[in-house]
């Protein structure tokens, strides 16, 4: 099949991958760790120059958590875990001193459980990322927001790098300051970018060599960091950090994001400056990933977040944080073991990971062969540990396991699966069919055409190429080596050895290496994504392939458009936000408008498009054309010349009046029944899933309050029921419950579960004790179980009359670092009522899809905050 190809193989490679079998332990020296793969990592211990750089970290013994609580042994169950994180082959931990432990007066300085803790570190021979954080012992709980509070940190933190130079040489300046209830009272880039420009000048007194890390945003939040440098940031960290959390992070979810930070640092002059990826996990849990997948979804997303240029990326936790079965907080099990500390697949499989790559660096993201991801790691420039490159491969998550062909140029390659087993191919012309699934599967030492295949070209975008369907669209390339003679590139589709299904869509005649520009004809492809191969070949009539490699083409259709974020609605001008992205060869007048239920509600409206246009406008909106609430068929039409698209969606609009002065959250709805309710019966919808029987026309009635005021947004509701089960645990929804979501953004995005602005409030009687009431969902890194704390809830129970009475209050420190508490915000907004009748959760009544079915909030109703009644 490739027998056209003349691949220059390397032999040194493969002595290589046999040379890690004869690796001895020498003082000083590199020991490969967890060899034999089945075996746990035995590595000797390194110098400091060396494991630091290991890119893997764990978050580790939280002592600073320990000593607040009195946790009984803790000392010794810090140094167990420490064993553990060593043994995963992390080479750092991340770790809070709080400020008002070491500092509890001012000028009064508490160094023993600290010291305690850095020795700790230091047997271990793990390196620290030292969080200096939270408010001072005399602050009230506050962030230090004043410039009087602001130089008392500035003192903390000078002390403190001063006590631990040269035994720690990384300081990350607070946690999440982009959040509440980490930033208090609300988030503030402009305060943080204050906090940081002291810190930084009292870290590099004390130690001018060590590492300022800041930012340490929950979620890669790009306003957030655009904030601080336009209020002076700049200059005042060595390296960008932030979290992320999500089920279903992957390479696709993370570009975009992280392309965004890398835009907005190389805008203020920094980009070229590291970023560290502190805090990521998956979890398992009762209703979480199976351990399997876990274990898969973590190595993927490290890998690939090292593979996107990160430096260095942490795991959240060794252990979870609890065993209950009925926590609110699924965070609580992201850990690679339980609670115990017997380990789950996870840790095994990051044992893997850290052996295979944990002294190499990421060459590049590509495609060795069609459908298949790859990550080229190899040792980083001037490293002396002698290891050799290893190519980690994976299918897209959706994709069934299925052979590839790898042209990998070596006669025998070493396998390593996911969980350490390891086999031996071996193939005498170089090309091995090989089995690709989801999980991770590392190649030792594939030998140096993959590597050229991995770095001879350099594409704008490391995963893909998106291109308009156009004659003649460019594609920007680099390639960084090119033979005196010069070189041909070609992308094409079909079989390349196949003349007959062959098609070349760009070629490109290169006589010197750089940045170049290649046409593609693009007319051919139906919109969407597309496998392409590409080639370099020696110009000067030499038949022989420099380098093959392939490439996923995304076709952008003419036009998207559909609705954007809506978080503000004018009664004097209502409008629908709605955007456009334009992707045609030419200048063109588009003409929008609305129907609702089939009917023209506005004028149509004219927006002016150039090719490669994003466009953002309103369009006029009769908001008469709403009933009550009642549900509409929303449609947007564009017409561009003659062609006509269509974006619809089912919404309600429901005005949200003032509170009422005196209302009190007790499961009294008496101040509620004077005033008109907002949801009515007849606007619920059943949803029976679990029953034979469908509902009868008594089995549940609900009608339901709303309201704002400045202290936050007020929800009640009375539920009559022909049969009252209520809840036996936390999980709720299994009984007669409540559930409200919540997109305090207003920006929910098609087939898209909750984002980081998201909440999702559960709220159960408990027959045995206090309401159930908690956050099941909230943005990433927001410990759920303390600001399930400050909502406020009450549920009353009427057995005789079947009647169950909710009230809840979501206090404004929980939504304004998002929401706008004032007139005219527009937030999403639905609930639904479980319903059991005896033998297990039934179904449940809806005001709008997106939670029982599925986290989909584009199907919230928009609630509109409105200044009077």
């Amino acid at each position: 099949m490739h027998s056209r190809i003349s691949w220059r193989a390397n032999a040194t490679w493969i002595h290589t991958s046999l040379l890690l079998m004869a690796t001895v332990s020498l003082p000083g020296c590199v020991v490969v760790a967890g060899w034999p793969p089945f075996g746990p990592p035995r590595t000797m211990d390194l110098d400091f120059e060396q494991r630091r750089l290991s890119p893997f970290g764990i978050h580790g013994p939280s002592y600073s958590h320990w000593v607040a609580e009195g946790k009984p042994h803790l000392w010794e169950e810090g140094t167990a875990r420490l064993r553990i994180i060593r043994d995963s082959g992390a080479r750092w931990v991340r770790q809070d001193f709080w400020w008002a432990q070491v500092e509890p007066q001012p000028g009064r300085w508490e160094w023993a459980n600290f010291d305690r803790a850095v020795e700790s570190y230091e047997r271990a021979g793990v390196n620290v990322l030292a969080i200096l954080c939270y408010g001072s012992a005399w602050g009230g709980g506050d962030s230090p927001t004043t410039p009087e509070e602001r130089a008392a940190f500035g003192v903390y933190v000078h002390e403190m790098v001063k006590r631990y130079r040269g035994r720690i040489h990384a300081w990350e300046i607070w946690n999440e300051p982009n959040i509440q209830p980490f930033w208090s009272p609300r988030p503030d880039p402009a305060l943080y970018a204050e906090l940081l420009k002291v810190a930084y000048r009292a870290a590099k007194e004390a130690d001018p060599n060590c590492v300022v890390v800041g930012g340490v945003t929950a979620g890669p939040d790009a306003a957030f960091v655009a904030g601080m440098y336009a209020h002076g940031a700049a200059g005042h960290f060595d390296v960008l950090s932030y979290h992320n959390y999500n089920q279903h992070a992957d390479l696709d979810t993370e570009w975009p994001a992280l392309k965004r930070l890398r835009e907005i640092m190389a805008a203020n002059g920094d980009a070229e400056k590291p970023i560290w990826h502190t805090e990521n996990g998956f979890y398992t849990g009762p209703v979480g990933l199976s351990e399997e997948d876990q274990a898969a979804r973590l190595m993927r997303y490290s890998l690939g977040l090292l593979g996107l240029g990160i430096e260095r990326t942490f795991q959240l936790t060794v252990a979870d944080w609890t065993d209950d079965p009925n926590s609110a907080d699924r965070s609580v099990y992201r850990g690679l073991t339980r609670t115990d500390y017997t380990p789950k697949l996870a840790l095994r499989a990051y044992q893997v990971m850290a052996a295979r790559v944990g002294m190499l660096r990421a060459q590049g993201i590509f495609r060795p062969a069609p459908g298949v991801t790859g990550i080229l790691f190899g040792a980083p420039e001037g490293f002396s540990g002698g290891s050799a490159d290893t190519l980690v491969v994976w299918r897209d998550w959706s994709a069934p396991r299925a052979p590839a062909c790898l042209v990998l140029g070596v006669p025998v390659v070493l396998l390593q699966d996911l969980h350490g087993g390891w086999r031996i191919e071996r193939s005498d012309s170089g090309v091995y069919e090989i089995e690709v699934g989801r999980e991770p599967l590392y190649i030792l030492a594939p030998g140096e055409t993959i590597r050229q295949s991995a770095t001879a070209v350099r594409w704008d975008d490391p995963l893909r190429s998106t291109t308009p369907r156009d004659l003649a669209t460019p594609l920007q390339v680099t390639l960084d080596v090119v033979p005196p003679q010069g070189v041909s590139f070609r992308i094409g589709t079909g079989d390349p050895d196949d003349r007959e299904s062959s098609v070349e869509i760009a070629r490109l005649v290169v006589p010197a290496p750089g940045t170049n520009r290649v046409s593609l004809n693009t007319l051919g492809f139906e919109p969407g994504r597309h496998e392409v191969w590409w080639e370099l070949a020696p110009l000067g009539g030499v038949d022989a392939l420099i380098v093959r490699g392939y490439r996923e083409l995304e076709v952008l259709p003419p036009v998207r458009f559909g609705f954007d974020r809506f978080p503000q609605l004018d009664a004097t001008a209502p409008a629908v936000p709605a955007f456009v992205e334009y992707a045609g060869a030419k200048p063109a007048t588009g003409r929008l408008w609305v129907e609702l239920d089939g009917r023209a509600v506005a004028t149509q409206h004219e927006i002016e498009l150039t090719p490669g246009a994003a466009v953002r406008t309103g369009v006029p909106l009769d908001l008469t054309a709403f009933e009550a609430g009642l549900p509409a068929s929303v449609t947007l039409q564009l017409e561009i010349e003659e062609e006509r698209y269509t974006v619809a969606a089912e919404k309600r609009l429901i005005a949200c009046p003032p509170a009422p002065g005196a209302v009190r959250v007790d499961g009294d709805l008496s101040e509620w029944r004077a005033r008109p309710p907002q949801i009515r019966p007849e606007m619920m919808r059943w949803e029976y899933v679990n029953a034979d029987d469908p509902p009868g026309p008594d089995d549940l009635s609900v009608t339901a309050w709303l309201a704002w005021d400045e202290r936050g947004l007020w929800f009640a509701a009375e539920v009559r029921d022909d049969v009252l089960v209520l809840p036996q645990s936390r999980h709720v929804w299994d009984w007669d419950s409540v559930q409200i979501g919540l997109d305090l953004g207003s920006d929910a995005q098609p087939a898209t579960p909750y984002d980081g602005n998201d909440l999702e409030i559960e709220v159960g009687a408990n027959g045995g004790g206090p309401t159930w009431c908690y956050l099941g969902a909230c943005p990433p890194g927001w410990p759920a179980e303390d600001l399930s704390d400050r909502l406020q809830c009450a549920v009353k129970v009427d057995e005789a009359g079947g009647i169950l009475t909710y009230e809840v209050h979501v206090p404004a420190d929980l939504l304004v670092s998002v929401l706008k508490l004032e007139p005219d915000t527009v937030l999403g907004f639905s609930f639904l009522v479980n319903d059991n009748d005896g033998a297990g959760r039934a179904g449940w009544q809806e005001l709008t899809p997106g939670i029982g079915m599925g986290k989909q909030p584009e199907h919230f109703a928009w609630l509109w905050l409105r200044p009077d009644e």
